[in-house]
């Protein structure tokens, strides 16, 4: 069997391929002959058969000698016809010195990562021609080398007599650009197109622009950066928008023409001409963040020459390459009451805002507004709120942003707090949830009625009589604990209504709602003998943790009153018109003056005689018919006729009573 080992391209591997297959068949009992035919002489010399004096197969060729007489033994088993290349040089190897080079432009040992200097060396080599090459193959990591920064590098070279070591030539220039592998390098920037920092607002649809930094590339050829966004939280890729474009205008670049761009919904691809070996590239990427609240997004971003890689930077914890996505929270309370329930006077909503995901060093203004919750709209009563700027010093926190209002002017409104921050003027955090219970606060409202219970109606009935006050209330916060207390007042005065030991007359019940709207009553007892002609007004206050966070206290109110009407009267005989009485048949006119009735109710006057001296009723034909009209105006008389004969009468001093009847109701005035 004739196996041959040929190829006209010098470092293949011929030599080790011949070599090692001779000495395989032969350490398998097989003898075997390698015949070399190598100007070079390679096979021979890795036989270590170069000195060994024994013919050629040069000498065979030439008739010096038979094959028989030139063959020989080896160490390795096999038989060589050897090939005597020293007659036409000695044994040469190239040894080459990785360099790196400084910014200096000095040359120092380029070490790899295992700390072992990068070397190589060449087959020896026997040359054939005065003038010729040799390949020196290196084995380089350059995903290390970027990590060490080291992006130039130069190759020094020797070539040495294989024996002696001696050397022979020598080429060490580091400005010999032919010497200088490049090996490009990419780094990036990622940041947001509204705040031009590594800040974005969670919104819909959003824009990042990576600033891809090219070093080291040829110039006037094409490549591709092809980038996509990672999700740091979940290790995911982001969805990007899809698109297929060659209108570039816009893209930033220097050092770079920009030639198309395409993105697949994953990555986005920009390819460009180099016209200068540095520069950058902007790679953007459209997106909706609106889930991506309190994320981090990193720029991955390779960079390709005829589809082959040739830099990389995908690093999850470079800062530089990443975009944080804040979220916020907010609890808002009255700052009296501690919760969720407004007091009524002057007050200020204290709303907590828990930030998550800025960034720490950069300074950041939290400000917001307040929402009718019924309406969706701003709430229109007049209210101050105080923004909050600061410098994070973590990127969690909290910060609380005051509103102050006035309770009073939002009575009956459920008010929601909407925050901001904001970062040099830009949004980047928003909470806006009308539907957020944690962001919501109750304004309490109500109304009441006041009645006599005596007259059901709010005409009160004469003498000691219980008023009830209905006080309805409307967007209490069900399973709170609320106090409503009532206070009679004096429209008159002015002033509250006194009991005989001097306090106010009050009443108060504590309660917890089971529905924010509903009603209770307060009970007061009264005695409206002394009261005539006034009207009683009830003020009320509902109180919750102490603070007041309601109140009804309209001395002009008619639904707050109860009126206490008030008579007068004039008794004249209608024959003398004075009072005096004619003999005989004859009528007294009792002209009752009235004060303080409910205008459209219907009341009816009855009148008696009575003795003056006796103090005792006259028979009852002395009293008068009753008299039933309705007010038209709150004060004004009405006649009450007594038809007596005074025959009988002589002497007697005679005094007319009348009473006042509402609703059927006896002695109601008197």
């Amino acid at each position: 069997m004739i196996i041959a080992v040929t190829n006209e391209k010098g470092g293949v591997g011929k030599t080790t391929t011949a070599v090692n297959i001779a000495a395989i068949i032969s350490s398998r009992g097989h003898s075997v002959m390698l015949i070399d035919a190598d100007p070079q002489a390679s096979a021979t010399f890795y036989a270590g058969c170069h000195k060994s004096g024994n013919p050629s197969l040069i000498d065979v060729l030439s008739g010096k000698c038979t094959a028989e007489e030139a063959v020989m033994p080896t160490e390795h088993g096999f038989k060589l016809l050897r090939n005597d290349g020293s007659d036409v040089n000695e044994v040469l190897y190239a040894d080459d010195n990785g360099m790196q080079i400084a910014e200096d432009g000095t040359a120092t040992p380029l070490i790899d990562a295992e700390g072992n200097e990068i070397k190589g060396q060449s087959d020896p080599f026997i040359p054939t021609e005065t003038s010729g090459s040799v390949e020196v193959k290196f084995t380089i990591d350059t995903e290390y080398f970027l990590t060490k920064s080291i992006t130039k590098i130069v190759a020094f070279e020797d070539l040495r007599e294989y024996e002696t070591g001696v050397t022979v030539a020598i080429h060490a220039d580091v400005t010999d650009r032919n010497q200088m592998p490049k090996i490009p390098s990419i780094h990036t920037t990622l940041t947001d197109s509204e705040t031009n920092d590594h800040l974005a607002l969670a919104d819909t649809v959003i824009e990042l622009n990576d600033k891809v930094a090219f070093e080291n590339l040829n110039v006037g050829d094409t490549y591709t950066v092809s980038g996509k966004l990672m999700d740091k939280t979940t290790s995911a890729a982001v969805a990007v928008n899809a698109y297929a474009s060659t209108d570039v205008s816009a893209f930033a670049a220097e050092g770079a023409e920009i030639i198309s761009s395409v993105s697949d919904g994953t990555t986005v691809s920009v390819t460009f001409k180099a016209t200068a070996e540095e520069g950058y590239v902007t790679v953007p990427f459209g997106f909706n963040a609106s889930d991506l609240k309190n994320h981090d997004v990193v720029a991955y971003e390779n960079l390709y020459f005829n589809e082959l890689l040739i830099a990389t930077h995908e690093d999850i914890d470079d800062e530089g390459q990443t975009v944080h996505i804040p979220e916020i929270g907010t609890t808002a309370i009255d700052g009296q009451t501690g919760d969720n329930v407004v007091s009524y006077g002057e007050t200020t909503i204290v709303d907590t805002v828990a930030y998550h995901n800025l960034i720490v060093g950069k300074e950041y203004t939290f400000t917001g507004k307040l929402f009718d919750k019924e309406t969706g709209e701003e709430i229109t009563a007049e209210y101050t709120v105080d923004p909050v700027t600061f410098t994070a010093t973590e990127k969690d926190g909290s910060i609380e942003v005051p509103f102050h209002i006035t309770g009073a002017d939002l009575s009956g409104k459920t008010i929601v707090a909407f925050e901001t921050v904001l970062f040099e003027g830009k949004e980047i955090a928003v909470h806006a949830d009308i539907e957020d219970e944690d962001q919501t606060v109750y304004v309490p409202d109500g109304g009441t009625t006041l009645i006599d219970t005596t007259t059901d109606s709010k005409i009160a009935a004469l003498g000691e009589t219980i008023f009830v006050d209905t006080v309805a209330y409307t967007n209490l916060v069900v399973g709170k604990e609320y106090t409503v207390t009532g206070t009679m007042m004096v429209k008159s005065t002015g002033e509250a209504l006194k009991n005989a030991d001097g306090t106010d007359v009050t009443a108060a019940a504590t309660f917890t709602p089971e529905e924010k709207d509903g009603q209770i009553e307060l009970s007061f007892t009264i005695d409206t003998s002394e009261l005539a002609g006034e009207d009683i007004v009830a003020f009320e206050s509902v109180t919750h943790n102490g603070i007041e966070v309601f109140a009804h206290a309209d001395i002009d109110d008619e639904g707050q009153t109860v009126h206490v009407p008030e008579i007068g009267t004039t008794a004249v005989d209608e024959q003398t018109q004075d009072n005096v009485l004619a003999v005989g048949d004859t009528v007294i006119v009792d002209t009752v003056a009235y004060h303080n009735l409910v205008v459209g109710k219907e009341y009816t006057v009855t009148g008696k005689l009575y003795d003056k001296e006796t103090g005792e009723e006259l028979a009852d034909e002395y009293t008068a018919e009753p008299v039933t009209f309705t007010a038209e105006e709150a004060d004004g008389s009405i006649n009450v006729e007594f038809h007596i004969n005074t025959t009988e009468l002589g002497g007697k001093t005679l005094v007319a009573f009348e009473t006042v009847d509402y609703s059927g109701i006896p002695d109601t005035i008197s």
